[in-house]
């Protein structure tokens, strides 16, 4: 074990940085970001270790933040540092330590006790207002805090160190920045008149289509009329076809129907979306372990990844919305009647 472990040391090139990373490969969803914008990072294995035993685990430093890479499977990482507050080049560093599988998984359990066994007790002391049970508390919230410290250590410990990297990203001031008008909008009948019980059908014709560097940009069209959202539209080519909930007699009078066009990068989108599934398979695997019957040590460890998991989860859910960027907006008027067509 100790060859193998020396072998795989020896052609990770420590302490210098890895020009070329023979492990793990880390990428953020994109190349550049805006001030008050947060980033995905994903890490990327592309050699797993020799021994079938053994797992990297992944730190980043992310405009000097520390922060985990939580595993989504055995070869992507994914790490969720805060939002970027300043202009300039920031530095994403990644440190790639060698871990065995069962030996942490056996400690990382422990020290979701020992942490679900403080908060519990936290929360009774924010409760408590006798001095003589409070000093109580406090003291085994010490002890405990102690145990939680020492768990800790031995995951620190008995991981190795086995690559290190660094890339850069560009942090732009923010813009508001908007093109003239990029979209049509029509309705199936001219005048726009439609009875109560009917449906309209509105088409939004593209006349621009975005690329970036990195390829198409993905379409992404919203309408609503008034401030109710309608169904996602249907796509033929350059149409997008929306079809309106059937008119009740409160919608009588004047109404409008309003389009937002909006884009994100088509590979940024497909990356997270790829990332978005596997964090939702993750989160299904360990709410199925806590329904199963795990023991009372095993119970932390599994709400706590899945807790961590529905966070991942959320992160990209909300990336996928901040990474659009809104180009234009276009309104068109109808009528709903409340008797017969005039």
């Amino acid at each position: 074990m100790r060859t193998i472990l020396t072998a795989l040391l020896a052609c990770a090139s420590l302490p210098a940085l890895a020009a070329d990373p023979q492990f793990v490969r880390i990428q953020p969803d994109q190349a550049s970001y805006e001030v008050g914008a947060k980033a995905i990072v994903f890490a990327y294995v592309d050699r797993l270790p020799t021994e079938s035993t053994k797992e990297f685990f992944v730190t980043m430093r992310v405009g000097g933040e520390l922060t985990n890479a939580i595993r989504l499977s055995d070869r992507l990482l994914v790490a969720l540092p805060k939002r970027f507050e300043a202009a300039g080049k920031q530095t994403i560093e990644s440190n790639v330590f060698l871990q065995t599988k069962a030996e942490q998984l056996q400690l990382a359990q422990a020290a979701a006790f020992y942490q679900k066994k403080i908060d519990a007790l936290r929360k009774q002391l924010a409760d408590e207002r006798d001095p003589e049970n409070r000093a109580l508390l406090e003291a085994i919230i010490a002890k405990q805090q102690a145990k939680l410290r020492e768990v800790q250590n031995q995951i620190e410990g008995q991981r190795t160190l086995v690559e290190v990297g660094q890339s850069t990203v560009l942090v732009t001031p923010s813009s508001s920045l908007k093109p003239a008008s990029t979209f049509s909008l029509t309705a199936d009948r001219e005048p726009a008149e439609y009875l109560v019980g009917e449906s309209a059908t509105f088409t939004a014709h593209l006349n621009t289509l975005f690329t970036g560097p990195d390829g198409p940009k993905e379409v992404v069209l919203r309408g609503r009329i008034g401030e109710e959202s309608v169904s996602a539209p249907v796509r033929s080519g350059d149409d997008f076809t929306f079809t309106s909930p059937v008119f009740e007699a409160s919608h009588a009078g004047e109404r409008a129907f309003s389009v937002n066009y909006l884009v994100r990068s088509q590979t940024q989108s497909d990356v997270l979306r790829n990332a978005l599934r596997l964090a939702i398979k993750q989160k299904q695997d360990f709410e199925k372990k806590l329904e199963e019957s795990v023991g009372p040590e095993e119970w932390p460890y599994f709400q706590a990844k899945a807790i961590e998991m529905n966070q991942v989860v959320d992160a990209i859910s909300m990336q996928l919305e901040e990474i659009l960027v809104d180009i234009d907006e276009a309104i068109l008027n109808f009528t709903v009647l409340s008797g017969g067509r005039k």
